[in-house]
């Protein structure tokens, strides 16, 4: 006595209809080699894992897995290509040793914006400082160097000329020193 499956000839996963004129009936193994030719032709995971889950290829609860794997990456993950963190707004906030991220205002007590709290983290090593400085060798910083305008205006530090011209320090680094007419004294 054989064994019958309903067969949606234009799978379900494919837009496929429960209409009697897109199921056909099937033995198990005709099932199967369905599903395989199917996996052959639109290279789709649904076909792949009911072809090797009818032919007994795959245990049912590695199916289930592979299934539930495939269905929730790239494209088909509903938060493929967004974030959590920036569609909430949210902020990250840290103790020093914990990261957490909440609203903006809803700062817990004990926690601060940013990374490291360095009164908790400590100053970095000598060794450390050092990796820096050769790092930042030759880069333009916008501490105390002073800098010069193109009407002669003398600024005290990159920041200080960045602020008066209503840009970020990084922004103004490169519009108006590496590719402008301000000069870096040093």
């Amino acid at each position: 006595m054989s064994i019958y499956h309903n067969h949606h000839i234009i799978p379900k996963h494919m837009g496929g209809s429960d209409d009697p004129s897109n199921i056909v009936r099937l033995t198990v193994s005709e099932h199967a080699e369905a599903h395989r030719k199917l996996y052959e032709e639109y290279g789709r995971i649904q076909d792949k894992l009911a072809w090797q889950g009818l032919a007994g290829m795959i245990p049912k609860q590695q199916l289930i897995y592979e299934l539930q794997s495939s269905l929730n990456t790239g494209k088909n993950n509903n938060m493929y290509g967004r974030s959590a963190i920036s569609e909430q707004n949210l902020k990250w906030y840290t103790n020093g040793t914990k990261t957490i991220y909440r609203p903006e205002g809803d700062q817990p007590e004990g926690y601060r914006r940013g990374r490291t709290i360095v009164k908790l983290r400590g100053p970095h090593s000598k060794e450390t400082r050092e990796k820096i400085g050769k790092a930042n060798k030759g880069k333009l910083h916008g501490g105390s160097t002073p800098v010069l305008s193109p009407d002669g205006t003398k600024f005290r530090s990159i920041s200080g000329a960045a602020k008066h011209c209503n840009l970020t320090t990084s922004a103004f680094k490169y519009r108006n020193v590496l590719n402008g007419d301000w000069t870096i004294l040093n």
